[in-house]
């Protein structure tokens, strides 16, 4: 199978990897100045270091309704802020399509740029980690994480059979795609 890159795709692909580059930058500088962020807290900010403020979150959770307010709710924050980035670090199994595609549409939404690492090493973008890291912005990986799993199923983690099973996963494939 041959992979064909037009030259406006090459482009976003070297500008997303300086972007990557710059904010990994960033974050080693910055690192003893940047606190981890849980949920019910509100995002970290590096205001001192720079002009504009760098958001800081860390999600180790299942993605749930909770969870997705949390994150939607730091991307209003860093938007209010006008703050350089929102950096996610995300280590999830998966969750709820549902509010993964929150999470997805407060990417997509934002005017500043979301950086989705998945991290620390032996972290994982499961299921709907997968939707959520394709979402951001940049998209980075620490060494001896994984990426994948993305195969949607039921509520308590059963196969869904028949047609519905074909409708969400062309669904989902759909999601993915766009």
């Amino acid at each position: 199978m041959k992979m064909f890159i037009n030259r406006k795709s090459h482009r976003k692909f070297r500008v997303a990897l300086f972007f990557t580059l710059i904010i990994i930058g960033l974050l080693s500088i910055a690192a003893a100045e940047i606190s981890t962020v849980e949920e019910g807290e509100t995002p970290a900010t590096t205001a001192e270091a720079t002009e504009q403020p760098v958001y800081f979150i860390k999600v180790k959770k299942v993605i749930n309704p909770a969870t997705a307010d949390f994150i939607v709710e730091s991307v209003k924050k860093a938007n209010a802020d006008m703050a350089e980035c929102l950096v996610v670090m995300l280590d999830t199994p998966g969750g709820l399509l549902e509010s993964t595609r929150d999470i997805v549409q407060s990417f997509f939404s934002s005017g500043v740029p979301v950086v989705v690492y998945v991290a620390p090493s032996g972290a994982r973008a499961g299921s709907a980690g997968v939707f959520i890291t394709m979402a951001g912005h940049v998209a980075a990986m620490a060494p001896g994480t994984n990426i994948g799993a993305a195969h949607p199923v039921g509520g308590s983690g059963e196969d869904i059979k028949g047609d519905m099973r074909k409708k969400v996963e062309n669904d989902a494939v759909a999601q993915i795609k766009s």
